[in-house]
């Protein structure tokens, strides 16, 4: 293994040419390239560094810059653009996988919201349909038929008018008018 101590070296990394300077982290080469760029003083050899977690492997930086799909040719690139274009790629997709998380929260709690707004509007409408007791008359009431509950007539506008207003006149723990029902039983 040697580091580029001069000049730049056209390191062949499988992929293509890169430039590789006194910059850039040490690199494998056969060993009769090495011995040439040390003798030429291009280079000086360097111990491997095996045990250090974060060395560079340049070849798994190309792997994973392709996997990414990122546009232009990694071979030509320095490690360290690499890198930076690798970590900005990833910090892209965090960031759009949490706008879309968030999207997504949004709209369940909207649907959410929608959901219990209907229920309560069900709920609410239920309790304000009549409920006399007679099927007949509560269907009428509520709008679900036209046709009148047998045994009753239809009145006029002015009838119906005056029966509101003698019922409006009632006042508390006065007896109710006579709305002209038969035997006191309203139908």
């Amino acid at each position: 293994m040697i580091k580029i101590v001069k000049g730049i070296f056209g390191y062949n990394d499988g992929t293509g040419v890169v430039p590789v300077t006194s910059k850039d982290a040490p690199i494998s080469c056969s060993k009769e390239v090495e011995a040439r760029l040390v003798k030429t003083g291009v280079a000086v050899y360097v111990q491997e560094q095996t045990d250090n977690k974060n060395a560079v492997n340049r070849e798994e930086l190309i792997a994973e810059y392709k996997a990414l799909k990122l546009y232009g040719n990694p071979g030509g690139m320095k490690t360290e653009t690499l890198i930076n274009k690798i970590n900005e790629a990833k910090a892209n997709a965090e960031a759009e996988a949490k706008a879309k998380a968030e999207a997504e929260a949004k709209a369940k709690a909207e649907a959410e919201a929608k959901a219990k707004a209907e229920a309560e509007a069900k709920v609410k409408a239920e309790a304000e349909k009549a409920n006399t007791g007679d099927e007949e008359v509560d269907a009428f009431l509520n709008g679900e038929t036209d046709k009148l509950p047998e045994g009753t007539t239809e009145i006029s506008v002015e009838e119906a008018e005056k029966l509101q207003k003698e019922v409006n006149e009632t006042s508390e723990g006065e007896e109710a008018p006579n709305l002209g029902q038969d035997d006191g039983v309203v139908s």
